[in-house]
């Protein structure tokens, strides 16, 4: 009983002083960089927020983000305007934009709580620690599931790995809570599953690397709704982790059916056929280099050129060093290969 008792203790302290919603959302004053010489400053803001989701529906996303953004202009608190921004945004690929867009949505209106899942999304691919606590507030304040609370078995695990682990438990401690809370909130109605929530653990998954549990959680999302481009090319991008690379290009071939202009996919599928190209191309010269060839001056200045287009400097550095061990083992052993080289 006082083992139980000094757990609700420590999850209490916590609590108090862990990240909240409420508190980055509206105390961090990030400035948005509008676009000057927009030329719908004079549409009133109703107008213009209108005509941004026309534009949005046909995907011209460059007429879009100068609407939503004329509305902002002169009602700088519409929170349904800052959401849609952001949404846009992501399209653009401006993560920053559109990470701040979702901030401010939920700042003029925290029951908005679409803008802290869309925010989570758009950080995924570089800000680890953001995207879980971005999740974990998400849960805490959704209307489904803000009720839900880390379960005795995860506080425990905690509370027992903690001590001299550093940043590590810090990570972990906060993939555990997160993990907890979306699969209490999946268990509320497992015969009608929450897309959202799928959504959710697909990302947390795989920013934790347990790939074939992402794909699990993506597919259910599918088996919903096999119209759904977003969830398409996160399992296209969930493949490519793992190096199933027929699987990702049929996934993001299939995003781009559905939504012809969705930026995100092409250039996932684009850099996908890239990469698999030059991992082929470099595991030629790898082999090449074996026995009377492996000192051949011309393979290794094509492997050096090829290093800065590949974007990964351990490449460029093994090149340098003609160093075959290491080149062959970070290009042909490592299955997930093309997607670190992203």
């Amino acid at each position: 009983m006082e083992f139980i008792e000094e757990l609700e203790s420590i999850e209490s302290s916590s609590e108090d002083e862990s990240h909240s919603a409420e508190d980055e959302y509206s105390q961090k004053d990030l400035p948005y960089g509008f676009q000057k010489d927009n030329p719908y400053l004079d549409m009133s803001p109703e107008d213009a927020f209108e005509k941004g989701m026309e534009y949005l529906k046909v995907y011209d996303t460059i007429n879009a983000t100068l609407m939503f953004e004329a509305a902002l202009n002169k009602n700088p608190q519409n929170a349904k305007a800052w959401l849609q921004l952001g949404m846009v945004q992501a399209k653009n690929l401006y993560i920053y934009d559109a990470s701040l867009s979702f901030r401010r949505c939920y700042q003029f209106d925290p029951n908005m709580t679409e803008s802290l899942l869309e925010r989570a999304s758009v950080n995924q691919s570089h800000d680890k620690d953001s995207t879980c606590m971005a999740l974990i507030d998400w849960v805490k304040v959704h209307p489904k599931y803000k009720h839900l609370k880390a379960d005795k078995e995860t506080r425990i695990e905690l509370a027992s790995s903690s001590g001299s682990h550093g940043n590590y438990y810090t990570n972990y401690r906060m993939f555990k809570e997160t993990e907890g809370l979306l699969v209490q909130a999946l268990r509320l109605n497992e015969e009608n599953p929450d897309r959202d929530v799928l959504r959710a653990l697909g990302m947390l998954y795989n920013l934790g690397c347990e790939h074939d549990n992402a794909i699990d959680c993506i597919q259910m999302a599918l088996s919903i709704n096999q119209e759904d481009p977003v969830m398409w090319n996160k399992l296209g991008e969930t493949y490519s982790c793992f190096g199933n690379y027929a699987q990702a290009a049929h996934a993001f071939k299939k995003a781009l059916e559905l939504h012809p202009n969705y930026i995100e996919a092409m250039q996932a599928m684009v850099h996908h056929l890239n990469a698999m190209s030059l991992q082929r191309k470099i595991g030629k010269f790898c082999h090449a280099t074996t026995g009377e060839y492996f000192h051949n001056s011309t393979i290794w200045e094509g492997v050096r050129r090829m290093g800065p287009k590949v974007g990964d400097p351990r490449v460029e550095s093994a090149a340098e060093r003609l160093d075959f061990e290491e080149m062959y083992r970070i290009v042909v052993m490592d299955p997930s290969w093309v997607m670190k080289s992203q």
